[in-house]
């Protein structure tokens, strides 16, 4: 069971964000809100619409890495790690609101 859900208002394109900033071995996963169309295909780069952070301890660490965990962790960084948490993120941080989709997918196919 995560520890924390961070659920977006809209499916946004940061998985290859979220795959270069996290460590090799984290306990942090995302998912899209809806199944995409075709997941095979060459070059698909899911979307994200909730990340499930399963452990309080990896999101401080992949929060040092990017703005985006830096916001989440200083929103729950007080939140008891034996409780379940739920927040809804209404924004990005601009540098992710600025990465392209081109860039996106780089990042994913270099990280995934």
């Amino acid at each position: 069971m995560p520890w924390a859900y961070v659920c977006f208002y809209d499916e946004v394109d940061i998985a290859g964000h979220i795959a270069a900033s996290r460590p090799e071995e984290s306990s942090i996963r995302f998912s899209p809100y809806c199944y995409p169309t075709n997941p095979d295909a060459e070059g698909f780069t899911p979307k994200v619409g909730t990340i499930m952070v399963h452990d309080k301890s990896d999101c401080e660490e992949i929060s040092k890495n990017s703005t985006l965990f830096n916001n989440i962790w200083n929103e729950l960084k007080h939140c008891d790690k034996d409780r379940d948490w739920l927040l809804l993120v209404d924004t990005l941080p601009d540098d992710l609101k600025a990465l392209t989709e081109e860039e996106n997918k780089k990042l994913w196919l270099m990280n995934s």
